[in-house]
C-alpha cells in the first residue's frame, strides 16, 4: 500500500511527464528541437533586420554615423549567435540562456533604434502630464 501512495504522489508531481523514460527523453528532444528551430528563425529574421537598417541608414548618411555603427554590430551579434545555434556547441541547456540574450539585444535594439530624441524620451516619460499640455 505504502508504494502505492508513493506512485500516486509522483504522478501528482509529475502530471505532464510519460510514464516510460525512453518515450519522455524522445519527446524532450523532439521540444529541444522545435524550440531551436524558433529561436534560430528569429535570430535569423533579426539578422536581416539590422543588416537591412544598416545598410540603408549608411545609404542614406553616406557616412558613418553611431546609428549605422549600433546597427552593423547589432547584425555581427546576431550573426554570430545564428552560428553558435548552428554549431554543436548548442546543447539544451544553453537555450534557455540564449533566449535571454535575444531578449535582451532585442530590447536594447528597440529601444534605441526609436525615432525619438533622448531629451524627448526623457522630458515624455519623467515629466507630470499636465505640463506636458
Amino acid at each position: 500500500m505504502n508504494s502505492h501512495r508513493k506512485l500516486a504522489f509522483s504522478r501528482l508531481l509529475n502530471r505532464h511527464r510519460f510514464e516510460n523514460d525512453e518515450l519522455e527523453s524522445l519527446y524532450q528532444r523532439y521540444i529541444f528541437k522545435l524550440q531551436h528551430s524558433s529561436v534560430a528563425s528569429v535570430v535569423a529574421l533579426f539578422v536581416i533586420l539590422t543588416g537591412l537598417l544598416a545598410n540603408l541608414s549608411l545609404a542614406y548618411a553616406q557616412a558613418p554615423t553611431a546609428q549605422n555603427i549600433y546597427h552593423s554590430l547589432h547584425c555581427l551579434l546576431f550573426a554570430l549567435l545564428l552560428v553558435f545555434l548552428n554549431t554543436r556547441l548548442m546543447q539544451d541547456a544553453y537555450l534557455l540562456w540564449v533566449c535571454y540574450a535575444i531578449m535582451f539585444f532585442c530590447t536594447t535594439f528597440c529601444a534605441l533604434a526609436l525615432p525619438l530624441g533622448m531629451c524627448n524620451f526623457i522630458i515624455f516619460c519623467f515629466m507630470p502630464r499636465d505640463e506636458l499640455l
